[in-house]
């Protein structure tokens, strides 16, 4: 599903908090199952199917919201969010992260505790879409914040060792004039000032401000100077 050029940066699945309710429920209902028949062998047989069927019910909802956590990621690449969830209807959301305006975090101190929490986008002229169970979410949000800048050229990537540095945007960076100018510092006729121009003009060709032919072309005027 990648285009030309494009990376993952991010792959995770929601935090294991998302099977905690029908985990401890389908604990207690296989517990309070084996305590019945041990201490009650000789309760009547409809009771038993009771129990079967209580234990069968939380044990589903175990298998599916487990379901539900295999097939359900949040993937960061350098280009966009990709959201894919749903078991026999499949849900799949992409945000280009040109679209993104801003990514928050809401989290509770239990969910603070337990590393999970909501992660919020806010799309550009859209709607806000809410990811709840992310794992480590202020993480989640560091890593989309630096790819939006990179993607906006407000950041340069960094080597393993090093840390983000700012990186001036294309409009902010100073462009230095380019052509030959008219006169160079030192312009006289003598031959010491002719050196001293000579110098002056390799000096802006090695800055850019002036092509390798107009340094020739001026260079060759200034030596039939001498």
């Amino acid at each position: 599903m990648l285009d030309d050029g494009e990376r993952v940066v991010l792959d995770v699945r929601p935090h294991w908090s998302m099977l905690t309710a029908p985990l401890l429920l389908s604990a207690v209902a296989v517990a309070g199952a084996i305590t019945l028949v041990a201490f009650f062998p000789s309760q009547p047989i409809a009771l038993d199917w009771v129990l079967a069927a209580v234990v069968a019910a939380c044990l589903a909802w175990l298998g599916v919201r487990l379901a539900r956590w295999l097939a359900t990621s949040l993937v960061v690449t350098t280009s966009r969010v990709v959201l894919r969830r749903g078991l026999l209807v499949r849900d799949l959301v992409q945000i280009r992260l040109v679209r993104i305006a801003e990514v928050h975090v809401r989290q509770s101190i239990v969910q603070r505790a337990l590393g999970t929490g909501r992660v919020v986008i806010e799309i550009a002229g859209d709607e806000s879409i809410a990811i709840d169970d992310v794992r480590q979410p202020r993480a989640f949000q560091r890593v989309l914040n630096h790819e939006l800048d990179v993607a906006s050229g407000a950041y340069a990537e960094a080597t393993d060792d090093e840390e983000w540095v700012p990186r001036m945007a294309p409009q902010a960076m100073a462009t230095p004039p380019h052509g030959l100018p008219s006169t160079l510092p030192g312009a006289t006729a003598t031959g010491s000032g002719i050196a001293e121009q000579l110098i002056a003009l390799d000096d802006l060709r090695r800055r850019g401000i002036v092509t390798a032919s107009e340094f020739e072309t001026k260079k060759a005027e200034l030596l039939s100077r001498l």
